[in-house]
């Protein structure tokens, strides 16, 4: 098996690479690193996650290290650098100038533009021409740097416009950049919110914005930086709503285990009192054996109406404007308004399918009737439980989205056929 994973190259496979990297132990990961070039090191680092750039950080030769932090593109080093364990070693090896744009990165709160601008661009003078400008990108910059989009800047050094590296090339060595510009229309400063940036984006289609502070250039945005932060948005809304927040996939089978462990136990336990319920209502079941036909669009509607609930909520409790009122007061409204319009479609439904298979017309209505009202409470209370439910976890300093979906899951189950049953048990009393 060794002898195949040595074969593997990371220049036409870097995926599989990577993927035989993680699942072999210590020293033959050490062994896989050292077959890789300083410029393939650069690749592979964007490619796997916080917890292992740090072991693969630590492993490299001192060299590898500095070309390492001298040309990981600077959104990658603050990602990097934000949740690394050796954040002061990795900056004491920049130079000043990046040194000092990284930390005024860092400061910025990881929603506001400053935190995921790059200031790996490339900026020109107005006054230079196209020759002195290719000359200039050709001795100076770096090949890692961003360079689709060139920056015109003042003898200030304040932001005047752009230029495409294309037009640069096709125009005459001679040509002032000045007359060939195209003067700044979008921009964005440090402090504005990233959904700015990414409404921005797709309304003007950019590459590049500008991130301009008293209107000179300290960072831009691309839009390989918007679709990372769509993508990590939309991976993280629906982790929250699968129940599935804060996987790690470097967490070990037992780490996962115990996170989820005792809350299947407790569904165990609660699913066992459901057995327990039913054979209280037996008498019940056994005069009325219909009721068994929906059951299943009990729990079904209540099970639907918990998870929409649910989901809103977790998704709702990262935000820093989150008002539990608020929240609870709409979401009931919205939960109470849809279970009384289903109730009234299932007792028509209902007392229509028991015709069709020959039950009586009183009959059919009492069942029917009997049916509405306990999905009409059943999806009140399944509402209520969803909203509450990882509310109650976050307080309790519980992880919401681990825990959330079993118990939910079990209770409305368990609630949702006591309520049916008692409802059932009610009418046979009083009819």
């Amino acid at each position: 098996m060794s002898t195949k994973h040595t074969k593997i190259s990371f220049k036409r496979n870097p995926q599989q690479y990577i993927s035989q990297y993680l699942d072999a132990k210590t020293q033959e990961k050490t062994k896989q690193l050292k077959t890789l070039s300083q410029r393939e090191i650069i690749y592979f680092f964007t490619l796997i996650d916080i917890k292992e750039k740090d072991f693969v950080y630590q492993h490299l030769s001192l060299a590898t290290k500095r070309f390492l932090i001298k040309h990981l593109p600077s959104d990658e080093l603050v990602e990097w650098i934000r949740h690394s364990e050796y954040q002061s070693i990795i900056l004491s090896q920049l130079d000043v100038q990046k040194k000092h744009h990284i930390e005024k990165i860092l400061m910025y709160h990881e929603t506001r533009v400053g935190s995921m601008m790059q200031v790996d661009y490339v900026s020109i003078h107005v006054n230079q021409t196209a020759g002195e400008v290719l000359k200039y990108i050709i001795s100076e910059v770096s090949e890692y740097t961003y360079m689709d989009v060139l920056w015109v800047v003042d003898t200030d050094n304040k932001l005047l416009g752009k230029i495409s590296l294309s037009q640069v090339l096709i125009a005459r060595k001679n040509t002032k950049i000045e007359n060939v510009y195209t003067p700044l229309t979008t921009f964005l400063h440090p402090n504005d919110d990233i959904t700015q940036a990414v409404q921005k984006m797709m309304n003007y289609d950019k590459e590049a914005i500008a991130v301009i502070d008293n209107e000179c250039l300290v960072g831009i945005i691309t839009s390989d930086d918007i679709f990372d932060e769509l993508i990590e948005s939309y991976e993280e809304d629906f982790q929250k709503f699968a129940n599935i927040h804060h996987f790690d996939a470097a967490d070990k089978s037992i780490v996962r285990y115990k996170k989820r462990m005792p809350w299947l136990l407790i569904a165990l336990i609660i699913n066992t009192m459901v057995a327990f319920i039913l054979s209280i209502f037996e008498n019940t079941l056994s005069q009325v054996t219909l009721l068994i036909l929906f059951q299943p669009l009990i729990l079904g509607m209540s099970g639907n109406i918990s998870t929409q609930s649910l989901g809103v909520t977790l998704l709702s409790l990262d935000d820093d404007h989150f008002s539990i009122k608020k929240h609870l007061k709409k979401e009931r409204q919205i939960g109470m308004i849809n279970a009384f319009i289903m109730s009234i479609l299932t007792l028509v439904f209902a007392f229509i399918l028991l015709l069709l298979i020959g039950t009586s017309i009183v009959q059919s209505f009492q069942v029917g009737l009997q049916v509405s009202l306990s999905l009409l409470v059943g999806m009140t209370v399944a509402t209520n439980l969803g909203l509450m439910m990882p509310i109650v976890l976050k307080k309790m300093k519980k992880d919401p989205a681990v825990a959330s979906g079993p118990l939910i899951a079990t209770l409305n189950d368990f609630i949702g056929l006591v309520i049916y049953f008692s409802i059932a048990t009610l009418f046979l009393a009083i009819l």
